[in-house]
C-alpha cells in the first residue's frame, strides 16, 4: 500500500474511533443529568410528602428509576 492508501485507512478508523467516544460521552451525560433530576424529585418529595402532587410524582420517579436501572 501506498502512504495515500495508509492515510485513508488511518483517517477512517480515526473517525470511527471518535464518533464511538462520543457516543459513550453523549450516553454518560444522559445518566448523569437523569441521576441529578432524580435526586432532585426524591429531595422535593421528602420536602412535600403532603401534597396531591407526590403521589403523581412518586410514581414517575418510580418509572424513571426503573428505566434507569
Amino acid at each position: 500500500m501506498e502512504l495515500e492508501g495508509w492515510l485513508e485507512v488511518y483517517q477512517a478508523i480515526s473517525l470511527t474511533a471518535g464518533t464511538k467516544e462520543r457516543g459513550y460521552w453523549t450516553t454518560l451525560l444522559g445518566f448523569l443529568i437523569a441521576s441529578c433530576l432524580l435526586f432532585l424529585a426524591v429531595a422535593f418529595l421528602n420536602l412535600a410528602h403532603d401534597l396531591a402532587a407526590a403521589r403523581i410524582l412518586r410514581t414517575v420517579l418510580a418509572g424513571i428509576g426503573l428505566c434507569m436501572s
